[in-house]
């Protein structure tokens, strides 16, 4: 008897035993399970924002050789063949060259490559450059003297916010990430001048205070955050509100007190004819003994990223017509006395005259007609 109860007493210790160990595997278990669910999603979008870190370096840092090739070639062969009253514009892709020789005003239409052309364009960009004033001497240092060592500025125009104004858009950021590519190029010594500072299509955003986040400001923010651009090299245009805004400003605030000689100006390829009929004219102006004549400038153009089919087309509809009008103007204001007169008393962004139409985003809409919603205003 002793023994059976012995027996049926150790049985149940052991059951009791069993019961404990699982009780505590299911509370480990469960452990297990509770910091799992709140770690794992953390974890997933760290590595998530690391990932796109990552990638955006990635792609700043790619160099293609048919940019290498190209750049080269434009080094080489560049010959300015100007004089005094007139400009040569080279337009520069995968060993091919085109130019058109501008007279006394240098307005006339300059031809770009077609689409095709432009299909085997490198990530970083397409070159096309112009030289104002005397004539250069045409010797063997002309490849040393153009390279990105030799850069002054590289001015990079913007092109607004995200609908919600909390950012850039891709498009913007590609021509950023270009620019820090080109000012590593030269060695960190060449100036990235961010020209723009709002729109008058949209309303801006605002910083802390209350006062205009200018586009320029998240701009540089990105330099300095993503591509660790020293702050002390970025420039900033914080009055200019469009395109010929942008080539006047980022001219006679920065470039001339600088002394700048070897500029890139860099947008993306449905925005270059603007900004080409913009910075030919305001730049080309010739100012007497100022000793600016030899300053030369290379339009790049990045890629359209983030934008539809649809609202490219639109774009480039847009882009024409502004050429077209920049162009014609370029020809009746051709001196500077006379480009600041139209500017600051007609000019929508600038005249005290037309400050009143500033603000009016009902009236935009109604300009813009049915092209302001594939625009994005």
């Amino acid at each position: 008897m002793k023994r059976i109860f012995r027996s049926k007493g150790g049985k149940r210790k052991e059951e009791k035993r069993t019961k404990k160990a699982k009780k505590k595997t299911r509370v480990l278990l469960f452990f297990i399970k509770f910091v799992s669910s709140l770690c794992v999603p953390l974890l997933f979008s760290l590595l998530l924002v690391e990932t796109r870190r990552t990638r955006t370096r990635t792609r700043t840092r790619t160099m293609t050789t048919t940019r290498a090739a190209a750049a080269a070639l434009f080094c080489a062969n560049t010959r300015n063949r100007s004089s005094k009253s007139g400009v040569k514009s080279f337009l520069f892709f995968g060993g091919k060259k085109r130019s058109s020789f501008c007279g006394k005003h240098h307005h006339s239409r300059f031809r770009y490559l077609s689409k095709s052309s432009y299909s085997s364009s490198s990530s970083l960009g397409t070159e096309e450059g112009w030289m104002r004033g005397k004539r250069r001497k045409d010797n063997n240092n002309d490849e040393n003297n153009n390279s990105s060592s030799s850069l002054d500025a590289i001015v990079v125009v913007a092109g607004g916010f995200t609908p919600d104004n909390l950012w850039l858009p891709e498009w913007v950021l590609e021509r950023l990430d270009y620019c820090a590519e080109a000012h590593k190029k030269a060695n960190e010594k060449a100036y990235i001048c961010i020209a723009g500072s709002a729109t008058p299509h949209k309303p801006p955003p605002l910083q802390k205070g209350g006062f205009i986040y200018h586009e320029s400001t998240m701009m540089a923010e990105y330099l300095i955050d993503t591509h660790d651009v020293h702050p002390g090299k970025i420039l900033k245009d914080t009055s200019s509100m469009d395109t010929i805004g942008n080539a006047y400003f980022t001219r006679y605030v920065h470039a001339i007190p600088r002394g700048w000689k070897n500029v890139e100006v860099v947008t993306s390829k449905f925005h270059m004819r603007r900004v080409k009929a913009a910075f030919e004219w305001v730049w080309g102006m010739p100012l007497e003994g100022n000793g600016d004549e030899d300053t030369q400038i290379r339009f790049v153009s990045t890629r359209d990223s983030g934008l539809s089919k649809e609202t490219l087309i639109a774009r480039e509809e847009r882009e024409i017509e502004s050429e077209k009008q920049l162009r014609e103007n370029a020809k009746m204001y051709d001196t500077p006395d006379k480009f600041a007169e139209w500017m600051f008393t007609t000019h929508k962004c600038y005249a005290v005259t037309r400050q009143h139409e500033i603000g009016d985003f009902e009236a935009v809409k109604k300009e813009l007609g049915s092209n302001a919603e594939k625009l994005g205003y």
